[in-house]
């Protein structure tokens, strides 16, 4: 199980970003022990969700 702490860093977000994520159960939210746990699978789940097709690729000039 993850902190928010944990997921802030992993998405490279604020912890009120991921506060915000489970508030709004966009990835779903523990709580243990008084504190917010999120599943690691939950977490990659939701960036899989995030994955954007790129359909055109320029390179440097």
């Amino acid at each position: 199980m993850l902190s928010i702490k944990q997921v802030s860093e992993m998405l490279n977000v604020t912890a009120q970003t991921v506060r915000n994520l489970a508030n709004g159960e966009v990835i779903p939210a523990y709580r243990i022990g008084g504190q917010i746990r999120f599943r690691e699978q939950d977490v990659l789940a939701y960036l899989d969700r995030q994955k954007i097709k790129v359909t055109e690729v320029k390179e440097a000039e």
